[in-house]
């Protein structure tokens, strides 16, 4: 498939020195936060040929405005989450928690595999405490019936007091309504479509609310036999309807080193200004990237259905 490289109009590398806390650090999202914007990131490393083989620490560190504009920004500090939660701790093929999602200065979501005795990676729920750089609570989000299934890449679209709204999964299009403190979804999923690409798994990626024009953007990638594919955009009302489905793009081009595309992870999309948005974008789980992208480009893109 010959892919449409998308069009943006600055782009920022993350540079991450390989020491301590950094290690190999990727997968990096982002939040508003006073005069800058607050970041989370994975940051991995081996550790020997037992189980776990992998640890992976969340790693947080600020970035200003200023410093949004410049071509590449090294990340010289930066802060280890560290769990003093309640949360049992189980072996496994790795330790830690991966691909940290930060909702808000309170929340964020990840992948956990220690969190389980099944072998298996599931999405939980983190608070943590910005001012000590801990977290606070650790809760696996599970769907009734769904618990021996792989979980990954949930995406928060709105929270309530008590609840948070998820988009749990494209292929089929389902949303969730879990509880905050528990962890625990309502058996009732609120809103199931039928599939709306068939080229793959689809990958949630990142989601945010455009106020203005009450609608959902989401950014997703189409993945088959692991290998990356490409990407789209999908629109949702406030109703959650599907609205809007973009045409196939990708970001970059970039081969390993057998010509496979390498995999693009999209794990953060946030509103600049009233006309431009950011993605922070990772390439081959190493290299990170944040595209000033404008919304009428993106819109150019998006066919409603």
């Amino acid at each position: 498939m010959n892919l449409n490289l998308h069009k943006y109009t600055h782009r920022t590398e993350l540079f991450f020195p390989s020491k301590e806390p950094f290690y190999n650090t990727y997968n990096a999202s982002f939040i508003p936060y006073n005069d800058g914007y607050l970041f989370t990131a994975r940051s991995c490393h081996h550790k020997d040929l037992n189980y776990p083989t992998h640890h992976s620490d969340i790693v947080m560190f600020t970035v200003t405005k200023e410093e949004m504009n410049e071509t590449k920004i090294t990340i010289e500090n930066g802060d280890k989450l560290v769990n003093v939660s309640d949360s049992q701790k189980h072996i496994s093929y790795t330790s830690g928690l991966e691909d940290p999602r930060i909702w808000s200065s309170t929340y964020l979501t990840a992948v956990g595999l220690e969190t389980n005795d099944r072998w298996q990676p599931e999405v939980v729920l983190c608070k943590f405490n910005i001012e000590d750089k801990t977290l606070t609570q650790v809760k696996s989000l599970l769907i009734h019936g769904d618990n021996f299934i792989p979980q990954k890449n949930w995406l928060i679209l709105k929270e309530e007091d008590q609840t948070m709204d998820m988009l749990y999964s494209i292929n089929p299009f389902r949303i969730v309504r879990l509880n905050k403190d528990t962890g625990r979804g309502f058996h009732e999923i609120i809103k199931t479509y039928e599939t709306i690409e068939k080229h793959g798994s689809i990958h949630c990626g990142a989601c945010m609310y455009l106020e203005d024009k009450a609608i959902y953007l989401v950014i997703c990638r189409v993945v088959f036999q692991h290998q990356y594919q490409y990407s789209l955009w999908i629109q949702l009302d406030t109703s959650y309807q599907v609205i809007g489905v973009s045409k196939p793009f990708a970001f970059d081009v970039r081969e390993n080193y057998n010509g496979i595309l390498h995999y693009e992870t999209c794990m953060s999309i946030v509103r600049k200004n009233s006309e431009e948005i950011y993605a922070s974008v990772t390439y081959g789980d190493q290299h990170v990237y944040i595209y000033t992208m404008l919304l009428k480009d993106i819109e150019a893109e998006i066919e409603s259905i």
